[in-house]
């Protein structure tokens, strides 16, 4: 049991180790090297519970996506209104930005990191297209463009504002969620568009 724990700990000392040093110097910049003086361990440690810095990487990578992923599942909107389908973005993205903001040095990793970027891009670009589907079915938003190109669109700027607004300027979630949310469903037009009818 003594052995079990100590290999837990050492393990677990590796990984905030390799956390810190590739939000501060880069994936590419870190060397095992880096990773296992910062944890106080040798090389010989690392590779008992690694075979490379790719695999530490990887397991910090699937460790924060399983994390996201259950941000990005929200129930179904209730209603038709606009309201309805502003407050739930809202939410949905008050909540991820939270998430950021509690863990910033893996989240600047996991959306800044050019081996990290595939991993969040796939998912948030699935989770989005699969939500915009189900609320075009519903007649909540607009009918005339694609659920991959719309998701497309919003990806960037969602990756662009949780850095710059919630890791470096460090504004509260819900009030950049508030603004996010406003600009995604009524665009950048001044004064929110008239609702129109569909015949």
């Amino acid at each position: 049991m003594k052995r079990t724990a100590k290999g837990a700990d050492s393990k677990a000392r590796l990984i905030e180790a390799a956390i810190e040093l590739i939000a501060e110097n880069g994936y590419r910049d870190t060397k095992i090297s880096d990773i296992v003086k910062a944890a106080g361990l040798t090389q010989a440690a690392f590779y008992l519970y690694f075979p490379s810095k790719e695999a530490i990487f990887r397991h910090i990578l699937e460790t924060f996506h399983q994390t996201l992923e259950k941000h990005l599942h929200p129930p179904a909107i209730p209603t038709r209104t606009d309201e309805d389908v502003l407050g739930r973005m809202q939410q949905n993205f008050e909540a991820l930005f939270a998430l950021f903001q509690e863990q910033p040095k893996l989240s600047k990793i996991f959306l800044t990191e050019e081996r990290g970027i595939d991993d969040v891009e796939k998912l948030i670009h699935q989770t989005i297209s699969d939500n915009l589907q189900r609320n075009q079915a519903a007649g909540l938003i607009r009918q005339d463009a694609s659920p991959g190109l719309m998701a497309n669109c919003m990806i960037g700027m969602f990756i662009q504002v949780a850095v710059k607004e919630i890791l470096e300027n460090g504004r509260r979630p819900g009030d950049v969620a508030r603004e996010f949310a406003a600009i995604l469903l009524h665009g950048l037009a001044s004064g929110r568009p008239e609702t129109r009818g569909s015949g």
